[in-house]
């Protein structure tokens, strides 16, 4: 029979290992970001030079002031957690989304959200890394539509740490309350989404606005990805255009990972010109890439008619 100290320490390991376990499940959760390709296509190009937006040095071709202008339109996506998800969603499979950090966002218009689609538009149920959302307990099982679905998430401001590396703290937690407009998986190939903030929640709004950059950047133009790589603190990487062809834009100098999805691409004025939505950091790509804002415009009839600045939105 074992002794008292040998089962107490029996038990510490069995504890310990549990929490490992535990904390490992966190940690891969908050990874499980969506994405459009395989992991095996790098979305880091070489070591990753990103900085945090207010300890940003000006050392990768932006201005210091530039960037503290531009940073703050930038928001995290996020869902909520189980308790919200059961509590609105009564005879629905919850699936596995809650709780996770989810995808990056621009503010713009004083409510909009801009970010990419397939941070929206799941396929079948399913995003990435085996995410499923909710369905209804049905004979049909079928599975709440993006539409519905983009009610539940979040976006969270000043997401970031301050010039001496410690949390904000006025983050704000905002609801989301509709999907206005996406683009995934259609025939034109662009992967955007708008998002429109809850009406009660425009109060709580502590940032200022992106604008809508009218005119194409070329090969060569400096431009900046404001993002939450991983879910986590906003953080700014920078360089140049290697290529573009109107529609895509193309960095293979610039570091993104899972959660920098729906970025927006910055000009050195901080006017958005793009939105990132992929990595490609391989000897046979050019690069990480996104979507043009003006073909973005051209295909979106609400940006179409915002950057016309009609006041019927």
């Amino acid at each position: 029979m074992p002794s008292r100290s040998k089962t107490l320490n029996l038990l510490r390991t069995i504890f310990a290992i549990l929490a490992l376990a535990a904390s490992t499940a966190n940690a891969l959760s908050e990874l499980a970001l969506p994405i459009k390709k395989p992991i095996a296509l790098r979305d880091l190009c070489g070591p990753d030079n990103s900085q945090e937006v207010e300890q940003y040095d000006g050392k990768l071709g932006i201005a210091i002031k530039s960037v503290a202008a531009m940073s703050g339109s930038t928001v995290l996506l996020e869902w909520p957690g189980l308790l919200e998800f059961r509590e609105r969603l009564p005879g629905y499979r919850l699936g596995n989304l809650y709780g996770r950090k989810w995808c990056t966002g621009t503010l713009f218009g004083g409510r909009y959200i801009l970010t990419a689609g397939h941070c929206i538009e799941h396929s079948n149920g399913k995003f990435e890394y085996g995410v499923h959302v909710p369905m209804k307990r049905t004979d049909d099982f079928s599975y709440i539509e993006p539409k519905e679905l983009a009610k539940f998430l979040y976006i969270r401001t000043n997401y970031q740490v301050d010039s001496r590396g410690i949390n904000r703290k006025d983050q704000h937690t905002i609801r989301i309350g509709r999907l206005l407009e996406s683009s995934f998986r259609s025939a034109s190939g662009l992967d955007y989404a708008i998002l429109s903030v809850h009406d009660d929640d425009l109060g709580k709004i502590n940032v200022g606005s992106a604008s809508i950059s009218t005119s194409n950047v070329s090969k060569g133009d400096i431009i900046a990805v404001i993002q939450h790589p991983l879910g986590g603190k906003k953080k700014i990487n920078a360089n140049s255009v290697t290529r573009t062809d109107g529609k895509t834009i193309w960095y293979d100098n610039i570091d993104t990972q899972l959660g920098s999805s729906g970025a927006a691409i910055r000009n050195e004025k901080g006017d958005i010109v793009g939105v990132h939505t992929d990595a490609g950091c391989e000897i046979d790509e050019d690069g990480n890439f996104g979507n043009s804002i003006s073909a973005i415009v051209k295909e979106s009839k609400f940006l179409s008619n915002f950057v016309a600045g009609d006041d019927e939105l």
